[in-house]
C-alpha cells in the first residue's frame, strides 16, 4: 500500500456509524447526499459529491464588493485541493467506475475520509482535514492499494472561479540535500483588487517519491501530477 500527503448540527446523509463511536458519522450512499463542510475558523472547505473533489472554499473575513449591489461579501478562496486518480481504464472523477464508496465524518478530529473501490483496480482512501494550528492549512493524507498491477497517476489542480480575476499559476521544485519538494502555486485578485489571494501544495511521500510534472492550462486552472507502477496488493 502506497501512502501520501498532499501539504495543503443536521447533515442528511449521514447516520450514527457504531453505538461505541458516537463521534463518527458515515454514509454508503450518495442518494440524497448532502457533503459537508470542514472548517477551522479561518477556513472553510465545502466537499463535493464527487470522490476527492472540493466544491468551495471559504476564507473568513475576507471581503470584497462583487455583483450588482454595493455590499462586501464574503469571497470564495482558490481551490487548492482538487485530486484525481487515473489508470489507463479509469478516473475517479467518473462516478460510475466508482465502487464500495463510504464515508466518515469523524466530529471528534474533525476529518473526512472517503473510501472506494476504482473500477476493480485500486482501493482508495482519503482523508482531509482543515487544519487547527494552521488556520489557512489542509492536510490530505491518501493510501492506495493495487488489486491488480497497474499503473497509477494522481493530479492535484488549482482552480480560479468567479469572481477571482487576473489569475497566475506557477510550479517550482526545491532541491535540498535532505528533500526534493516540488511546489504547485497560484494567485488571484478579488473583484476589486482589494486583496490578492495566493495558495500553495505539494505532495509528500513516506519514502523516495516519484518525478512530479506539470500541466499548464488556462488562467482559471493547472495541475501537478506523477505516476507510478504498483503491483497486486502494493
Amino acid at each position: 500500500m502506497r501512502k501520501l500527503l498532499l501539504l495543503f448540527l443536521l447533515i442528511p446523509g449521514f447516520v450514527l456509524a457504531q453505538q461505541s463511536d458516537n463521534w463518527i458519522l458515515s454514509a454508503n450512499s450518495t442518494e440524497n447526499y448532502n457533503a459537508p463542510t470542514l472548517a477551522n475558523g479561518m477556513l472553510g472547505l465545502k466537499m463535493s459529491a464527487k470522490p476527492m473533489q472540493i466544491q468551495q472554499v471559504i476564507l473568513n473575513g475576507v471581503f470584497d464588493r462583487y455583483g450588482v449591489d454595493p455590499v462586501q461579501c464574503i469571497l470564495p478562496g482558490i481551490n487548492f485541493a482538487n485530486i484525481e486518480i487515473r489508470t489507463a481504464k479509469a478516473r475517479s472523477s467518473r462516478i460510475h467506475q466508482i465502487k464500495n464508496w463510504e464515508q466518515s465524518l469523524n466530529m471528534k478530529e474533525a476529518s473526512l475520509s472517503t473510501f472506494y473501490n476504482l473500477n476493480d483496480e485500486l482501493l482508495v482512501k482519503h482523508t482531509i482535514q482543515a487544519l487547527r494550528h494552521l488556520p489557512y492549512s489542509a492536510l490530505i493524507n491518501m493510501e492506495i492499494e493495487a488489486t491488480s498491477d497497474v499503473d497509477v497517476t494522481v493530479l492535484n489542480s488549482h482552480e480560479i472561479k468567479d469572481p477571482l480575476y487576473n489569475g497566475n499559476g506557477q510550479f517550482r521544485t526545491f532541491n535540498r540535500d535532505h528533500v526534493q519538494l516540488s511546489v504547485l502555486t497560484t494567485s488571484a485578485s478579488s473583484p476589486k483588487a482589494k486583496h490578492t489571494f495566493s495558495s500553495a501544495s505539494g505532495f509528500v511521500f513516506e519514502k523516495n517519491g516519484p518525478l512530479i510534472l506539470y500541466n499548464k492550462w488556462p488562467k482559471e486552472s493547472h495541475q501537478q501530477y506523477f505516476t507510478i507502477k504498483l503491483k497486486k496488493g502494493e
